[in-house]
């Protein structure tokens, strides 16, 4: 699997995909992208498949939750899901970028461990 962000019609959903390690600029580039498809197809939905990424720097985890999340919200996100990583680094990075967003309420994120398990939750959100 490759980096990538798409909008899934079937779905009603943005769906990316970060595999490996990922270097700031890389996922940066990809999250910013994840913004223009929510913006573009008026979605609210965001599944995010993070299973086989590695580990996620610091500094992205940061911007995340600094940068990304208002921006996402302010744009009218409302529901993402996980495919957690197996990488228990990734899965702590994941967490923690996540953390302030879930306990502000603006957004409700849930994980999963198989990725169709994920896609049946989004479609119904």
């Amino acid at each position: 699997m490759t980096q990538n962000c798409y909008y899934d019609s079937l779905l009603n959903a943005v769906v990316a995909n970060y595999d490996g390690f990922i270097l700031f600029d890389e996922f940066k580039a990809i999250s910013l992208s994840i913004l223009e498809q929510l913006k573009h197809n008026e979605t609210s939905k965001v599944l995010v498949n993070i299973e086989n990424m590695e580990s996620m720097l610091v500094e992205s985890f940061e911007w995340i939750e600094a940068e990304w999340f208002p921006v996402a919200i302010a744009a009218g996100l409302k529901s993402m899901a996980f495919v957690v990583p197996h990488e228990a680094f990734a899965k702590a990075g994941m967490e923690f970028a996540n953390q302030k967003a879930q306990e502000d309420g603006h957004i409700e994120i849930q994980y999963f461990d198989k990725i169709d398990e994920a896609t049946t939750w989004i479609k119904e959100a």
